[in-house]
């Protein structure tokens, strides 16, 4: 390739990567700002959690108050509140769970499925022939495991506990806490 040729063909790609590079260090910039804006809310949302979890509910109970009304006309007031899952990876962790559920009076919320995987002729024909698509799974919906959670422990409104946290088996991950409660134009 002659010198002059060679030169263009440079100058060409060098302008190129001129007009590349501005927009790629902008798209970098705000790349980083997001990720510091997303730590920035991490940190505001686990600050919220320890107002709404711990200060105002400790503040509210240590002055014998089960609620107040500010003169901004929000209302607080505290609920005891809980999470609770069945694993889903470890196998044995959710029979554990299950059974746990099942032999203090919430057998109702477990959800039974049954399948088979490569099953001979034979009982594929006599599936079919009865109407039967079989799949096989236990699962409880996580909104029912916490109201059951709930009335065992005699958090739900006219409950009386039949259990204590301490009953649960970790792997239920059952986790009681206080939660303010916000009521009013402002909340």
């Amino acid at each position: 390739m002659s010198d002059f040729l060679e030169n263009v063909v440079n100058d060409q790609g060098a302008s190129a990567l001129r007009q590349v590079m501005e927009p790629v260090q902008a798209y970098l910039a705000l790349l980083k700002k997001i990720s510091e804006k997303e730590t920035e809310l991490a940190t505001m949302k686990a600050q919220a959690l320890v107002l709404c979890r711990n200060t105002i509910p400790d503040l509210l109970l240590s002055n014998g108050l089960d609620n107040l009304r500010l003169a901004n006309g929000i209302e607080l007031s505290v609920k005891d509140e809980l999470d609770i899952s069945v694993p889903k990876e470890d196998e044995e962790k959710k029979k554990k769970v299950l059974a746990f559920i099942a032999s203090h009076g919430g057998a109702d919320i477990i959800k039974e499925t049954v399948s088979f995987t490569d099953p001979d002729d034979a009982v594929k024909q006599y599936l079919a022939e009865n109407g039967f698509v079989i799949t096989e799974s236990k699962e409880v919906n996580s909104n029912s495991l916490k109201a059951w959670a709930r009335g065992k422990l005699g958090l739900k409104a006219k409950t009386v506990a039949t259990l204590e946290s301490k009953d649960f088996p970790p792997e239920a991950n059952l986790f009681l806490y206080r939660k303010t409660i916000l009521k009013g134009e402002e909340a």
